[in-house]
């Protein structure tokens, strides 16, 4: 076929007069009707002078003209960018420059802000409202309807969508023709999608789960859609006897189960209830079977992968898992510590580390024979003998930003007359724990480049550090991640969880990413409303700490009077009180201190002395922190560390 994403989802149903989408002002859109539009669309994004292969940025609320661009980018190769509606402006410059976006499309209402952006960056900038109005439709609504469709492999990039950022800036994902047919394609077959389904569509298009799970799935199946702009309790209501499936966020269900309107006899007829993008709590999934008589089905995915697993559509569907992988999907479950793959019946975490991830890509190439050239983006000196050993020549590049076109200039010898000639400006480390009298690897002033060469053994891979080097640095929680060897966990009464990935909850105790200075680089955490009954209060059950297997002697520390410093929020419009301690090897962790979270950041410093008052072993400290709290409370909390 010229374009498998196209002709495979879009071009089968340009004949089809079947109905598509269902709008909420009682309107049909038939897939004709549907296509029509998008092929003006394709027209008049051809006409703006977009090329294939260039991509077109859209950050505009959920609409059938959303989709109408996303057909016709499909059908002229082009990138289908969404975004986030409340991303700020400074957010879109990251995004549009980082895709290097030919054209983006807005409301009209934000192209004031976003003009010097796309003048700056030479963007096309395009409108579009809600209302349907806006320049691209008065652009489509004089071109013709028929486009004949761009040529484009399997492997052409058809989308970008940014990762969350929860290790850092957020990441292109960058999903090929291949990639969106062939998932979309395999949750048909696995879910039993047939013509015949309505599916209840009240996600965003921003993202995967709206956008290429449940548009895709439908298109796929030749099915149709009630097309809401968003979840509102009452007009899902009062559609649900109208469809025969559903797909949602587990926020949903727990929004259907605390209204008395919904019942069995409600959903009677309904064929299928799907979760997904975050975990569903396991007394959902029970509450909710109770009540309509369906298990819910939930699945896995991630932003770069679409959807990895899935609970079966025939069998049983466990509640609180995740199901199995799906047609032409591998995963391998490993241990949290060491990354050994786990055996059956064993508990672990999917393998998805981008630090395994990439030491596994140089192994393989280096294994192959094929020259690997490694480059480092960072500031500062690190201890890198792993990676090193792995690379047939290794790039120190100094946090480098416009400058990085010519790092790649170089690497890639556009110009044969330039070579490296920058040297470190730093003594590069042997060893992770360095000292004035540690052993270099590299001398202050050592560089090499493409004429001076050298050759060095392998180098030591063990990292000279020991778990009580670690604990001591006064480092618990910093920029998004937990710093090792301490670890995040959850505990309810009797369970205890470690979080190994966000969100996550046990007992009525749920806990996600937020933001504080930076996207997700703090941690929100919410003792959760419920069956009060069931949920013990939080000096006998629900609690959060960061802990280490390893005791660490805070004697020191304590007897220097630092103190125990974070910067949290109450998410409430009062402010809310928490309870406040740490653990010792004894693990008597009742001894704790109130203190009131104010419902903006602020900063918060304890003195370590204030523990050791309450009779805490400062000696041996299993628990830097661990918070407490009242059922309700719902608090942020960000760069935990000593001071």
């Amino acid at each position: 076929m010229n374009n498998p994403l196209y002709d495979n989802l879009f071009g089968v149903h340009l004949e089809n007069d079947a109905p598509f989408l269902y709008l909420l002002d009682g309107q049909t859109i038939t897939y004709r009707k549907f296509l029509a539009k998008s092929g003006r669309i394709a027209n008049a994004l051809v006409e703006l002078g977009l090329e294939p292969g260039n991509c077109v940025a859209i950050q505009v609320e959920k609409s059938p003209e959303m989709l109408n661009i996303y057909a016709a980018c499909a059908q002229a190769g082009l990138v289908f960018l969404p975004l986030n509606p409340s991303y700020t402006v400074d957010e879109l410059k990251y995004f549009i420059e980082n895709s290097e976006a030919r054209l983006i499309i807005c409301d009209e209402k934000n192209k004031e802000d976003l003009a010097l952006i796309a003048q700056k960056l030479g963007v096309l900038i395009e409108t579009l409202n809600s209302n349907s109005t806006g320049s691209i439709n008065e652009k489509a609504s004089s071109s013709p309807e028929d486009f004949e469709t761009v040529a484009r492999s399997k492997d052409d990039l058809a989308a970008l969508l940014y990762t969350s950022g929860t290790t850092g800036k957020s990441k292109g994902a960058m999903l090929t023709q291949t990639n969106l047919l062939s998932n979309g394609n395999a949750l048909m077959t696995e879910w039993q999608f047939t013509n015949n389904d309505v599916l209840l569509h009240a996600l965003p298009l921003f993202h995967t789960h709206g956008l290429f799970v449940a548009t895709n799935v439908i298109l796929s199946s030749g099915g149709s859609m009630i097309f809401l702009p968003k979840f509102d309790l009452d007009h899902i209501l009062k559609n649900l006897p109208k469809s025969s499936v559903m797909m949602g966020v587990p926020t949903f269900y727990t929004r259907l189960l605390g209204d008395n309107r919904f019942d069995k006899k409600l959903v009677d007829h309904m064929r299928l209830f799907i979760s997904g993008s975050a975990p569903l709590l396991s007394e959902t999934h029970i509450q909710f079977e109770k009540i309509s008589g369906h298990r819910i089905l939930e699945r896995y995915g991630m932003t770069e992968t679409n959807m990895n697993t899935s609970n079966p559509y025939d069998g049983e569907r466990k509640a609180g898992t995740v199901g199995f992988p799906l047609p032409g999907i591998k995963i391998r479950i490993t241990d949290t510590e060491k990354n050994h793959k786990m055996g059956s019946e064993k508990i672990g975490m999917i393998d998805k580390s981008s630090e395994i991830e990439q030491k596994a890509i140089l192994e393989n190439y280096k294994n192959r024979e094929i020259p690997v050239v490694s480059v480092f983006l960072s500031g500062r000196p690190m201890w890198t003998n792993p990676e090193i050993n792995s690379s047939d020549a290794f790039v120190a590049a100094w946090l480098p930003g416009s400058e990085g076109g010519g790092i790649s200039d170089l690497l890639f010898r556009v110009d044969p007359s330039y070579d490296f000639t920058g040297r470190l400006s730093f003594s590069w480390p042997a060893k992770a724990k360095v000292s004035n009298n540690s052993k270099k690897l590299f001398d202050l002033g050592y560089g090499l480049s493409y004429e001076s060469k050298s050759q060095i053994d392998l180098l030591a891979v063990d990292s000279g550090l020991e778990n009580s080097d670690l604990a001591s640095t006064g480092q618990f929680y910093n920029k998004g991640a937990v710093v090792a060897p301490w670890k995040l966990f959850l505990i309810s009464g009797d369970l205890e969880k470690q979080i190994a990935s966000f969100p996550t909850s046990v007992g009525g105790l749920i806990i996600s990413k937020t933001d504080h200075l930076a996207q997700e680089d703090a941690l929100r955490i919410h003792w959760t409303l419920g069956d009060e009954t069931r949920y013990s209060p939080a000096e006998d059950g629900d609690y959060f700490r960061i802990s280490t297997d390893q005791p660490d002697n805070m004697t020191r520390q304590s007897n220097g009077a630092m103190k125990l410093a974070f910067n949290a929020k109450s998410f409430s419009a009062s402010n809310e009180k928490i309870q406040i301690g740490q653990c010792d090897i004894s693990l008597d962790c009742n001894q704790t201190l109130e203190i009131e979270i104010n419902n903006e950041w602020t900063e918060y410093m304890i003195s370590l002395k204030d523990f050791e008052n309450l009779g805490i072993d400062m000696s041996s400290i299993t628990s830097s922190i661990l918070i407490k709290a009242q059922l309700g409370v719902e608090i942020g909390i960000s760069n935990i560390r000593l001071e």
